[in-house]
């Protein structure tokens, strides 16, 4: 469907990367089951999105098709 309706784009909500201290992602543990943190957790994911992001841009290239990722900011929310 992104291929048949080009140029059309991916978007990632990738959220702030500043906080990726050491960009991880734990094979091993991917559920964390064995050392869950809500650090980690948020960390680990917040880097697969990105790769995810980076993995889709290169798997599109040349199919017209974009692919993003971005960090919405700090908004007051409820």
């Amino acid at each position: 469907m992104l291929k048949d309706s080009r140029p059309s784009r991916i978007i990632t909500v990738a959220g702030n990367p500043r906080f990726l201290k050491k960009p991880k992602i734990d094979f091993e543990d991917i559920q964390l089951m064995n050392r869950f943190s809500g650090m980690r957790a948020m960390t680990q994911t917040m880097n697969a999105r990105i790769l995810l992001a980076f993995e889709w841009a290169k798997h599109f290239e040349e199919a017209g098709v974009s692919s993003v990722a971005f960090h919405p900011g700090w908004v007051k929310s409820r």
